[in-house]
């Protein structure tokens, strides 16, 4: 929430002081109760580090990675126009897909589903993050497991 309050704001005036492409990633590890209730706690938070860490590895050492709260989590990518970012966003997901927990915790499998959105000139903050908060939403309507991309215009 600091990185919300305190370096936010000065990230999107940059942006859009240079005209530039500012995307954000939002992130929730799909039925994460569930593997807290399977697998334990401790089984939950070795999840969310694994995570954390293969989201900072996927994007670029500038670029902000946040957790919003709980299981959710988020990737600001200046300089970034939306189809980059669905890239970024499906490496990620693969890569989350693809950890092994087999040496602490073994059968324990994790997928994220995720929600883009492409911040607009003039643009309250809170209404683009909503935006992709809703098509994070929309990713996990669609069976989870997926990026899902806010292209309205």
């Amino acid at each position: 929430r600091q990185f919300l309050e305190d370096r936010l704001p000065a990230m999107v005036e940059e942006a859009e002081r240079q005209n530039g492409k500012l995307t954000l990633v939002m992130i929730d590890l799909d039925h994460f109760k569930k593997v807290n209730d399977t697998f334990g706690h401790a089984a939950g938070d070795v999840a969310l580090q694994r995570a954390s860490k293969t989201i900072v590895e996927a994007i670029r050492r500038r670029d902000p990675a946040v957790r919003m709260g709980g299981e959710e989590l988020a990737a600001f990518l200046p300089s970034t126009p939306l189809i980059e970012g669905y890239h970024v966003a499906e490496r990620i997901r693969r890569s989350i897909e693809d950890l092994s927990f087999e040496d602490c915790h073994p059968g324990l499998k994790i997928t994220a589903s995720m929600g883009l959105s492409e911040k607009r000139p003039g643009e309250p903050l809170e209404a683009w993050i909503n935006r992709a908060d809703e098509a994070l939403y929309a990713a996990k309507r669609q069976g989870r497991n997926r990026v899902f991309v806010d292209d309205r215009r």
